[in-house]
């Protein structure tokens, strides 16, 4: 039995044999994450949602407001998100490649919108849920795949 176990795990080909490919993969895009969040066009297109100087909701001092292009609100910077205006995973064709997954996470100042926290949330529960739903498809595609390899004939006893 634990011979079978061992055969059932996964390979661990990275990080001097210690991470999966997941792990890998996961390592890979947190450090692309990390290193977006110091691209400047990211943080220039929250500038250009500047408006006016006016009093911040919540603490009353004075701050830069933004306009949310989604809900037309002020808020101060600090609630604002430079929002991928292409998602960089695509919700329907999910992970392709990296060179794409590059490609979409460090856009230009017009790849990105700057909106509210709220209007965020509500973006990313959309396509959250069109990501759910591919998924749920392609997963059943290939259960039927798999159903149909390994379909048995009826045998006939005699």
């Amino acid at each position: 039995m634990r011979g079978l176990l061992r055969e059932m795990k996964p390979p661990k080909p990275y990080n001097n044999h210690t991470w999966t490919a997941a792990k890998f993969r996961q390592f890979i895009i947190n450090q692309m994450r990390r290193a977006s969040m110091r691209w400047q066009p990211k943080r220039d297109a929250i500038k250009a949602a500047f408006v006016e100087r006016g009093p911040n909701p919540d603490t009353g001092r004075m701050c830069k407001l933004h306009r949310c292009p989604l809900c037309g609100e002020l808020f101060p910077q600090n609630k604002m998100h430079a929002d991928h205006i292409d998602p960089v995973i695509d919700p329907a064709a999910g992970f392709t490649t990296w060179d794409e997954y590059v490609k979409r996470m460090f856009v230009e100042v017009e790849g990105y919108q700057a909106i509210c926290t709220g209007c965020h949330k509500e973006k990313i529960g959309e396509e959250r849920a069109v990501r759910t739903e591919a998924n749920r498809e392609r997963k059943a595609q290939v259960n039927t795949a798999v159903r149909k390899r390994t379909r048995r004939t009826p045998t006939t006893r005699g």
